[in-house]
């Protein structure tokens, strides 16, 4: 039902601000029917009504007034720690045409000066200029925000994009060194996307990159920053973090990869990620896109390793670099075949360099040399530990 209550509440409201109640009835009389109108007659209620009442789109304020006069109310709200309030338009009525008094309110924020001899054609065109500025700068600022919104962020997956990772990686550089921290970058790629790609409509496919996006976010920290670079390949920059600490969450993502479960039409997608790794504290003469390029080509590395696979380093070229799993299943060497450089001291100095790849090489041979003291562990602490399991894995019967 329409009435007055609900065709003043369409009307932008304006609080008018006076302490005479002859000026506050002449405004009312010119601006009635064009604006919802509210009344205060000192600065200190005004200001609280302000406060209490984020409707008003502008304010008509007299300059001297009990409590706080219009000056300091203009000061009041130009301080104050509301964007919306801060920003409101104001328009000073006062009696005094002189034009220092006009420049001092402008000083103090003013947007416009109107005297109390203002008659209500010009009143109305300066009240619709001001609110029109104000909802062009609004328009202005939503259209800026969209633009970087779009520049910052994947459409795709809602991740952030290549530029932005490499700007927040520049800052966590420019921290790190000063505070001697390292800094580590993924470079994460989707093993075989390619097949997904031709199998699968691309509404299906863009739901694997947003699905695994929203795992990649989940699996770390807070401060790391994740993006997505292009198709099927990610990055990550890890602030604060030391190779190994790297590693630990190249697994992790690793595993929650091969451990998602997707369906699509009855049939099972799995999937498996590949990721190179840099840091900082091996390549202290990179900057961050210089890391990113770095870990970018160790990821190449992974993926000719045939996906599922990270590559933290170059792998010496005297040495093969078969998967785990293939490392694990192949028990045929001999720990007395073993070079010498992989003894069990040799190799945890290896796995604390975060030269995993090197280790797995010679894995199943240092587990059999280790799997005595194991089982003498777990009887002495008594961890009920089984060992039939790495038995098995390792071919001992």
């Amino acid at each position: 039902m329409l009435n007055e209550d609900n065709l003043a509440s369409e009307l932008p409201r304006i609080l008018i601000v006076d302490d005479s109640r002859m000026v506050r009835a002449s405004l009312r009389k010119h601006l009635t029917g064009h604006y919802d109108l509210v009344e205060e007659a000192d600065g200190e209620a005004a200001w609280t009504r302000l406060q209490q009442d984020a409707s008003i789109r502008l304010m008509i304020s007299d300059v001297s007034m009990p409590k706080l006069d219009g000056h300091g109310l203009l000061q009041r709200i130009r301080a104050c720690d509301l964007p919306a309030l801060r920003s409101l338009p104001i328009i000073i009525i006062s009696g005094d045409e002189d034009d220092a008094a006009k420049q001092h309110a402008a000083d103090l924020g003013a947007n416009d000066f109107i005297t109390k001899s203002t008659d209500q054609v010009e009143l109305l065109a300066r009240i619709k200029g001001n609110l029109s500025r104000i909802e062009a700068e609004k328009q202005l600022r939503t259209a800026q925000q969209t633009i970087e919104f779009a520049a910052t962020t994947d459409p795709v997956t809602g991740l952030f994009t290549q530029n932005y990772v490499i700007r927040q990686g520049q800052k966590f550089m420019a921290y790190a060194r000063r505070h001697d921290e390292p800094v580590a970058v993924l470079a994460i790629g989707l093993d075989r996307f390619d097949e997904l790609i031709q199998r699968y409509p691309d509404v299906v496919c863009n739901k694997i990159l947003q699905m695994f996006g929203k795992m990649l976010s989940a699996k770390l920290r807070g401060e790391d920053v994740v993006a997505r670079c292009e198709d099927q390949y990610f990055a990550i920059a890890l602030p604060n973090t030391s190779l190994n600490q790297a590693i630990i969450a190249a697994e992790r993502v690793c595993q929650a990869t091969a451990g998602a479960k997707i369906t699509y039409r009855g049939d099972v997608i799995k999937l498996s990620c590949s990721i190179g790794l840099a840091c900082s504290s091996q390549a202290v003469e990179h900057d961050f896109e210089g890391l990113l390029a770095l870990a970018s080509a160790r990821l190449g590395m992974a993926q000719d390793q045939g996906g599922n696979w990270i590559e933290g380093q170059a792998i010496p070229e005297n040495m093969p670099a078969p998967t785990a799993s293939a490392v694990l299943e192949d028990s045929s060497m001999d720990v007395l075949d073993m070079p010498a450089q992989y003894n069990v001291e040799q190799a945890l100095e290896l796995i604390r360099d975060g030269r995993h790849t090197e280790v797995l090489v010679v894995l199943p041979a240092l587990m059999k040399e280790l799997l005595p003291l194991l089982e003498l562990g777990s009887a002495y602490f008594q961890l009920d530990w089984s060992m039939d399991s790495l038995r098995e894995q390792l071919g001992e019967s």
